[in-house]
């Protein structure tokens, strides 16, 4: 990789905006490293805020480690030893304090024992654990986990800890960080008008960057993070806000009124009633459908709550008043789901319904292509290839996304691109917890199915220790022997020399040929080509297989009533989210159904999380402990919406924070919806900056 030319002199202008590579101890080549962490500019650099903080103000007595505890000690080495050859070898002291001596231990860290020697003091934070090469507990760290003492020069009470990259060390960060802390801190802009800062206390921008790279104590360390954090929740709550205003004037080239005939038509296809949910949703639609502003609505509910048939209800709602209507998947085998359930509901009619997938034959592609943009289709069905640049949907009046968060905000605004502001319905089955979907989505209006269709008997999970699979095998074998079908997922494709965990492949050979050589078993994975995936699911969705071994690609979109056993071996390695959305795949039918999560996890914590599927079925519950537990970037996939990372705010704990940004944002538009204000013009500019073109695609996310 080549590397920028770097000038002798700092450039012109403001330095905030400098380059990195004209930070002080920075350079041309450690500036590629920095780039691979977001750091692109000196701002960047002084927005880049520790992860979390090494508190070295409480220190333990070396007599007290034990198993387990997570602590800090100090003392003076009194022997150095190391095992194992090269940087990844084991590097073990010998510690003494007034209470005794201990151990203090460094894993696959070799490349540390030239910088510790017999007579150094030093402070070290870590875990306590007992080695079985002696049976002696010693405290394990990381190589960025311990500090030299010296007399003179007194530790700070918070040492920040950041997120890093290979090529560069917690030392060598805080260092750069500092500097330009001690140097640009003073330049950065104040975005937060006067009066909302001082009626919330916060301190200057300049103050809170100071603080947050070098606080004094916890007390300090939190107005200023708070600070920071809610001023890019303000930020992005004001761009929510702005395109509410906007939308409102928004209208719709193609309102659908839809009167007690189409009705009547569109419910003719569903052979059974409607639950009370679906009634509620399809009322909103009519309603939403029938206005002078396109239809923007979130549709969530849990795994077969039955989204599909609403979906289905506003596509014909359009294609009944002579428009047209698509519906977009993430995975292929969603589509082609989506495609056989629309074939059943609408065989008969005169619906012209056609498919458009990635893997199709380029003639194929553009056969259906011209038959979309001459109007010959009414409801197409497809993935990502619906939004390729070659596809033309003149008549696009409702838009579907389905499983929304698998997209970006730039895809579907693609899909929706496709004709003039239609009627957008985005779905998922993730449930969302009012609190964040409010903030989150708030330019979104939000239906929640929250009802079974009659007759669903809930799946019952077990969880289980990995060694118990064997156990379950007869009551697998007996599930077969009456007629039903399995899964058996796995988190790994092919076997792995760094990842001890069994694979898809691997466990397809071992099923087949031990506890089911008389079933067939079936494999799917993700690697697969489409026909590969369809003629797998073809077999198992007729019965010809009775096993189907898979990775997680079969999360959505399959639909097979017949399958009563869900068998999920390494459990901990999945979101609760991802486990719930896995269970949907059986209970789909009359017969009851099962699902066997087996796992090795080795805390308390993993095992009470896995739990929570044992004790519900409630997809909201799970929900809010799969959100608490790992955050919303996981759960909710946030790198794929499109929008920038939050640097500092945390919606796992600042929900309350979002939803105060809101309302200050929503009062600040009110009063001023141009952001023209003296006081106020700073956050335009900051809003610009930030998200520019981006503000006009809260529509469609």
């Amino acid at each position: 990789m080549s590397v920028p030319f770097q000038r002798k002199e700092s450039p012109a202008g403001n330095p905030l905006d400098w380059e990195i590579q004209f930070a002080k101890h920075v350079g041309p080549q450690r500036a590629l490293t920095l780039r691979k962490l977001g750091i692109a500019t000196v701002r960047d650099l002084l927005w880049y805020v520790p992860r979390d903080y090494l508190d070295w103000s409480h220190v333990s007595t070396i007599g007290s480690l034990a198993p387990g505890a997570q602590c800090i000690v100090e003392g003076t080495i009194t022997r150095v030893e190391s095992f194992g050859r090269g940087r990844r070898g084991l590097v073990l002291v010998t510690l003494k304090d007034d209470s005794g001596e201990g151990l203090v231990a460094w894993f696959n860290q070799g490349f540390l024992r030239d910088g510790l020697a017999r007579g150094m003091r030093i402070r070290a934070a870590g875990r306590g654990q007992l080695l079985r090469r002696d049976e002696r507990v010693a405290l394990v760290c990381d190589a960025q986990s311990f500090v030299e003492v010296h007399p003179d020069r007194p530790l700070p009470a918070l040492q920040p800890v950041y997120p890093l990259t290979e090529g560069i060390g917690q030392k060598g960060l805080r260092r750069i960080v500092w500097e330009a802390v001690r140097a640009h801190a003073d330049r950065l802009e104040e975005v937060l008008p006067e009066a909302l800062r001082t009626a919330r206390g916060y301190p200057t921008a300049a103050d809170a960057i100071r603080v947050v790279h070098a606080p004094a104590d916890a007390a300090t360390l939190a107005p200023a993070r708070e600070r920071l954090a809610f001023e890019e929740l303000l930020l992005f709550q004001l761009a929510q806000a702005l395109r509410r205003r906007e939308r409102a004037s928004e209208r719709a080239p193609f309102p659908l009124r839809i009167d007690a005939r189409l009705d009547a038509r569109i419910r003719a296809r569903f052979p059974f009633p409607l639950t009370g949910a679906q009634e509620r949703a399809t009322a909103v639609l009519r309603k939403d459908l029938a206005g002078p502003a396109p239809m923007n609505r979130l549709l969530q509910g849990d795994v077969g709550s039955g989204k599909t048939v609403v979906a289905l209800y506003a596509c014909l709602a359009a294609i009944g008043t002579g428009a047209q209507a698509a519906i977009m998947a993430p995975t292929e085998i969603l589509a082609e789901q989506h495609l056989a359930t629309v074939r059943t509901f609408l065989k008969g009619t005169k619906v012209r319904v056609e498919r458009l997938l990635g893997s199709m034959p380029a003639k194929e592609k553009a056969r259906v292509r011209e038959r979309i943009a001459n109007g010959d289709v009414d409801l197409l069905l497809g993935t990502h290839a619906l939004i390729e640049e070659k596809v033309r949907i003149p008549r696009l009046a409702v838009a579907v996304v389905d499983e929304q968060h698998r997209f970006g905000v730039l895809q579907r605004g693609d899909l929706v691109a496709k004709g003039l502001r239609p009627h957008v319905l985005t779905m998922t089955a993730t449930p969302i917890p009012r609190t964040l979907w409010i903030s989150l989505y708030g330019d979104l209006d939000v239906t929640v199915l929250d009802e079974l269709p009659p007759g669903r008997l809930p799946v019952k999970t077990l969880l289980r220790p990995a060694s118990h699979l064997r156990k379950a095998i007869p009551f697998i074998q007996r599930q077969l022997e009456e007629g039903r079908q399995a899964y058996f997922v796995y988190p790994l494709i092919d076997p792995s020399d760094s990842l001890p965990m069994k694979s898809a492949t691997e466990m397809a050979r071992v099923l087949g040929a031990t506890w089911f050589r008389k079933r067939k078993v079936a494999l799917l994975h993700g690697a697969m080509t489409a026909s590969e995936k369809d003629r797998v699911m073809e077999d198992f969705r007729s019965g010809r297989a009775q096993i189907l071994v898979s990775t997680v690609v079969i999360e959505v979109g399959v639909d097979v009533p017949n399958a009563t056993v869900m068998v999920i071996e390494h459990a901990e390695r999945y979101g609760l989210s991802q486990l719930h959305q896995l269970r949907g795949r059986i209970g789909r039918g009359a017969h009851e159904s099962w699902c066997l999560l087996f796992s090795d996890a080795r805390t308390q914590q993993a095992r009470e999380r896995l739990r929570v599927l044992e004790a519900t079925s409630d997809g909201f519950r799970i929900v809010e402990e799969d959100l608490r537990l790992r955050g919303p970037g996981e759960f909710l996939g946030t790198r794929q919406h499109g929008l920038p990372q939050f640097r500092v705010a945390d919606l796992t704990r600042d929900l309350a924070l979002l939803a105060e940004a809101r309302d200050a944002a929503s009062s600040i538009v009110d009063a001023d919806p141009e952001l023209a204000a003296p006081d106020v013009e700073p956050l335009r500019k900051a809003l610009a900056a930030r998200y520019g073109d981006r503000l006009t695609l809260a529509r469609i996310g």
